[in-house]
């Protein structure tokens, strides 16, 4: 599954691939986890978004409260 990592011009950058911006959804934002849609384009799983970015956070509370992993 892909996530955005950035975008360069009209290209979105994945963490294993790119495509162009106007085949992924007009609120793409970088870190946003995505789906194929079956039509050649991309839909936002705001399931996944929601817990990669929760888990991210969570480590990074961590390093800031000295916990480490």
């Amino acid at each position: 599954m892909p996530v955005i990592d950035r975008f360069e011009g009209e290209t979105a950058l994945f963490e294993d691939g790119h495509a162009p911006r106007n085949l992924l959804p007009m609120a793409a934002r970088e870190g946003d986890v995505l789906r194929e849609d079956g039509a050649g384009g991309y839909y936002i799983d705001l399931e996944e978004t929601r817990l990669r970015k929760a888990a991210m956070a969570a480590r990074l509370a961590a390093l800031f409260n000295g916990q480490g992993e």
